[in-house]
């Protein structure tokens, strides 16, 4: 099998082990308007990394475990949080974060795993890691 990308070309953009704040286990990248590069962290952390990759910030957290995130026309950012079961919802100009949904329609969200946006339905869409377990087919012959 051909890589996609010769591994000589590849190259390290970011390395946070070292960096203050620690980038602690980043999960869900998701590029800004602006080349910024966010991602979420372990404990809630929600990071934005530099278009060039000269610095790091910790912009806020939940105090979760940050999974996917996505960006809205607006620029704001939705992140799903495991710990909590929820979408927050990080206004990017402000650093207001808000608990933005936990699922809809009477069903709870386990695990949101990573959301995306429909701007032209103004949508949010997340998928949810839980496995719902199997129902048993009944049949049209009696109960079983």
């Amino acid at each position: 099998m051909e890589p996609i990308l010769p591994l000589d070309s590849a190259e390290v953009f970011f390395d946070g082990i070292f960096s203050e704040p620690r980038l602690r286990h980043p999960e869900g990248i998701a590029i800004d308007a602006g080349g910024d590069i966010w991602c979420g962290g372990e404990t809630g952390e929600i990071y934005r990394i530099s278009a060039d990759g000269s610095g790091i910030e910790a912009v806020a957290s939940t105090d979760g475990f940050i999974l996917g995130l996505a960006f809205d026309d607006d620029q704001n950012l939705y992140a799903c949080d495991q710990r909590h079961s929820a979408v927050f919802r990080l206004d990017t100009r402000t650093g207001d974060l808000v608990h933005f949904a936990n699922g809809g329609g009477g069903d709870e969200m386990r695990i949101p795993n990573f959301p995306v946006i429909e701007g032209s339905r103004n949508c949010l869409y997340v998928s949810d890691s839980y496995e719902i377990p199997k129902r048993r087919d009944r049949g049209s012959g009696g109960s079983t």
